[in-house]
Order: C-alpha cells, then sequence, then structure tokens
C-alpha cells in the first residue's frame, strides 16, 4: 500500500513547449511570417495600381473640365459673332475692325472681328458691362480669323457671299513664368460656322 501511494503521488512529466519539442508549432509560426510577407507584398503592389488609377482619373477629369470650359466660351463668341450682318451698313465687308472700334461692341459685322483676340485676363461681355470668368482659375485665350469665300464650300475670296468663322481657344502650356501670348499654346477646342447673307428659297 505505501508503494503504491507513492506511485500515486508521483509528479506527472511536464509537456516541453520548446522548438525542438514541438515542431509542428515551429512550423506553423514560421507560415504565418510568409503570409504577413506576401500579404504586404500583394498589399503594396495593389496600393502602386491603385494611386496610378487615381492620377490618371484626376488627369481626365481636368482635361474634361478645360474642354467644357473652352468650349463655352468659343460658342459664346461664335453666336456673337453671327448675330453680325456679314456686310457693312454701306454694302462692303471688313477684314478686321474699322478705324475707331476698338471694342467688341464698337462692331457692326462680322469682318470686324476678324483678328480678335481675348484672354481671360481681360474677358468681357460683348456690351463690355461684365467680365467673363470660367471659375476654374485657368487662363484661356480667344482668337477669330474670318475667310470669305465666294462659295458655301469655297474658294477663298477677298469678299464674297459667305465666310467662314473660326473660334479657337487656346492654354499655355506649364511655364515656370507667368503665361503670355506669346507663350507656347495647346488648342483645346475650336469652332466654326458658315456665315451667309444669301437668302435660300424653300
Amino acid at each position: 500500500m505505501e508503494r503504491l501511494h507513492r506511485l500515486n503521488e508521483a509528479p506527472m512529466p511536464r509537456r516541453s513547449n520548446s522548438p525542438a519539442a514541438c515542431p509542428r508549432a515551429s512550423w506553423a509560426r514560421g507560415f504565418l511570417l510568409i503570409d504577413a510577407m506576401m500579404a504586404s507584398v500583394v498589399l503594396a503592389i495593389a496600393s502602386i495600381g491603385v494611386a496610378g488609377l487615381l492620377a490618371t482619373t484626376y488627369a481626365q477629369t481636368i482635361t474634361m473640365r478645360e474642354n467644357a470650359t473652352a468650349a463655352g466660351l468659343a460658342r459664346q463668341l461664335l453666336e456673337e459673332i453671327a448675330s453680325k450682318p456679314l456686310q457693312n451698313p454701306d454694302g462692303s465687308e471688313s477684314t478686321g475692325p474699322a478705324a475707331g472700334h476698338t471694342t467688341r461692341l464698337s462692331y457692326v459685322s462680322v469682318g470686324e472681328y476678324n483678328g480678335y483676340s481675348d484672354n481671360t485676363g481681360a474677358m468681357v461681355s460683348a456690351d463690355g458691362t461684365h467680365a467673363i470668368t470660367p471659375g476654374d482659375g485657368e487662363i484661356y485665350y480667344r482668337s477669330v480669323t474670318i475667310t470669305y469665300e465666294s462659295g458655301i464650300s469655297g474658294p477663298t475670296a477677298p469678299s464674297g457671299d459667305f465666310a467662314l468663322v473660326t473660334v479657337t481657344i487656346t492654354k499655355p502650356l506649364p511655364t515656370t513664368t507667368p503665361p503670355t501670348k506669346t507663350t507656347p499654346q495647346k488648342t483645346l477646342v475650336t469652332l466654326s460656322r458658315v456665315l451667309t447673307n444669301v437668302s435660300w428659297a424653300i
């Protein structure tokens, strides 16, 4: 009985937690470390891809906004020109502003707009009562060319019953100095319309 009692009191052997004794636990810890490293690499690659996509999307948004603004500025001026008669009151046709006509408010015919240009730093409405501001802080340049044609599809002529009106909107390319009219430009929008004083029979 005494011997049996001593056997019952003998301590149970403790289980070792050392890596050597638990090869499965060591392998599991190593597997988790590899998983974490792989996840980090995947996350880094995904972040680079998302950043590139966001940059492209932002650039496209800026381009679309600039083109929309430019189209609005071009349409405004083109409609203003189209509202004028093709000929002067005396029946002649102009190829530029007449003497003393220094603003658009004083223009009396389409041809007086030939060679006209302005920019958003000094762009005003036709009557000169208020400034035209795009609202995006960018600088846009407008220029007009008037070409007379002897027929609806040409050829060009010093004067004629048809006039091809072209309004071009440009924007200065990025530069380290304040942009001027001579700064290299990027063309954003070009709108054209043929005007005539010919009455069409229906």
